[in-house]
């Protein structure tokens, strides 16, 4: 009865150690977990602006809808536009911008599109300030466009060959 009596002390002392020892580790592991976070700068973009420099590469409109942003060379994400996202880097830092599209015009399938070119500036950022960038992209210089017909123009510019199985008809 005696050892009874020694055992029942010994483990509420023992619960008592047991359990102040999981209080403190509980509460010195918030740190761990929860450490001081960096304040993040904006990107803020409404808009591409396609700049077009020849008859033949057609008018300046397009259908950009995406973002694709890298930061100081660490992919940041893609952003469908308009477009205000955190950015996790302050000081100078070199901004990429790559336009994109919706692949095969389907909402859940996004692509970088390869014919134009990609907008790089270098600023510097500063937490919780927001940039706004308007980035103009034009078609890369390689993109060669030889034939180019719009609504406005009367008729088609397309013709049969002696090879054509199909006639084209208005």
């Amino acid at each position: 009865m005696i050892n009874n009596k020694f055992s029942k002390k010994h483990f509420e002392k023992i619960r008592y150690f047991i359990s102040i020892a999981l209080l403190i580790l509980i509460l010195s592991s918030c740190e761990m977990i929860n450490p001081d976070e960096k304040i993040p700068a904006y990107i803020s973009i409404d808009t591409f602006n396609l700049s077009t420099i020849l008859y033949s590469q057609g008018p300046n409109n397009h259908n950009i809808t995406d973002v694709w942003a890298t930061v100081n060379g660490n992919f940041i994400g893609v952003f469908e536009l308009p477009a205000e996202f955190p950015v996790l880097h302050d000081g100078a830092v070199s901004i990429i911008l790559i336009p994109g599209i919706k692949k095969n015009g389907i909402a859940a399938s996004r692509a970088k599109y390869p014919f134009y070119t990609k907008y790089q500036v270098d600023t510097v950022l500063i937490g919780t300030e927001v940039l706004l960038l308007e980035p103009e992209v034009k078609y890369r210089d390689e993109i060669i466009i030889d034939w180019y017909e719009n609504f406005e123009d009367p008729g088609i510019s397309l013709d049969t060959t002696t090879s054509s199985h199909v006639g084209i008809t208005d």
